[in-house]
């Protein structure tokens, strides 16, 4: 993948993704279901994720995080989230 270029969407959730999905919940949805579904990535000046989760009743939430490079001592942010999803749409690239 090269810088700036977003990666394929991936269902295969590696676990750093999935730490920084977690430690978001709260701040993406209050559902009590949260199912991280797919996710895609994009190379900056750190890492923005774009993920699809699932929060119940058959809907999804799309989010962006940004995770700033490690040296800055940084904790990665929520920046934008949408729901209204189905599981049948493309994950979105807000």
């Amino acid at each position: 993948m090269m810088a700036g270029g977003h990666s394929d969407s991936s269902t295969e959730i590696p676990e750093n993704v999935s730490s920084i999905v977690t430690a978001l919940q709260a701040s993406i949805s209050e559902s009590a279901t949260f199912e991280l579904v797919s996710f895609r990535q994009q190379v900056v000046a750190g890492m923005i994720y774009h993920v699809k989760v699932h929060v119940g009743d058959g809907e999804h939430v799309h989010a962006k995080i940004f995770a700033p490079l490690p040296h800055t001592g940084k904790a990665p942010e929520l920046q934008e989230v949408k729901g209204g999803f189905s599981a049948a749409d493309d994950l979105a690239t807000l």
